[in-house]
């Protein structure tokens, strides 16, 4: 397959896979007054997998698996809450 080609599926599939979890996010945001809780917590999970990355990644992996394993990732946690339901229906 042509480099080009590849490069342009590759950004799309990941452009994909981030507005549905952005999405997800924007969906499931609480009131007003949970509001800084959600995002502490959300800005949390965002150290420790840029901690994962950085610091246990290169020591586990000896490839680029972490790219294919947030697409599959996000297909399934996309499929688990279309089959559970959301877990906080929002406002």
């Amino acid at each position: 397959m042509d480099s080009p080609l590849l490069i342009g599926l590759h950004l799309a599939a990941f452009f994909a896979c981030a507005v549905v979890c952005h999405l997800q996010l924007a969906r499931q945001r609480p009131p007003a007054l949970h509001l800084t809780e959600f995002y502490l917590w959300l800005s949390f999970g965002g150290v420790l997998g840029g901690a994962f990355n950085t610091l246990l990644a290169p020591h586990l992996f000896n490839g680029v698996f972490e790219y294919p394993l947030v697409l599959l990732s996000d297909v399934w946690f996309e499929d688990a809450h279309r089959v559970n339901g959301p877990s906080n229906p929002g406002p």
